[in-house]
């Protein structure tokens, strides 16, 4: 049997200086070689490349970000990579729980959250930026 993820590898680490100085380029070439790449940094990981994949995987009930602090289901560890041991006790909120918790608190916030709600905001936030940009230049 043979290496399952040899045919998508590829090296990415977005914590190196090469990846800050080099962002364009190396981006492009995983756009160019797959849209899900697995890397071996921190242990190994899958990065989603293209915008398909990314929207599709955020929107799938199956993947997970849980950060079972407990150890009592899956044993995932959250989203953070490479894993910060310091926070392994705590969790970076809604976005490292899965349902029906990570709905208790969407579900209020939804209203606020929808497209129109936002859209109404955008002239406020407008104003704010010019502001805070006309104070400094």
């Amino acid at each position: 049997m043979g290496d399952p993820h040899a045919e998508h590898r590829f090296h990415f680490d977005r914590h190196t200086p090469d990846y800050r100085e080099r962002f364009d380029s190396i981006t492009a070439e995983l756009h160019g070689q797959c849209p899900m790449a697995w890397s071996d940094t921190y242990g190994g990981h899958w990065v989603a490349a293209g915008n398909k994949e990314v929207f599709e995987l955020a929107r799938s009930a199956a993947i997970s970000n849980d950060h079972d602090i407990a150890g009592a289901r899956r044993g995932y560890r959250g989203i953070n990579i490479p894993l910060v041991e310091a926070s392994t006790p705590f969790r970076g909120g809604m976005l490292e729980m899965d349902d029906p918790e990570h709905r208790a608190y969407r579900t209020p916030l939804n209203a606020y959250l929808s497209p129109a709600a936002v859209q109404r905001w955008v002239p406020v936030i407008d104003e704010i930026v010019r502001a805070c940009l006309d104070e400094k230049i």
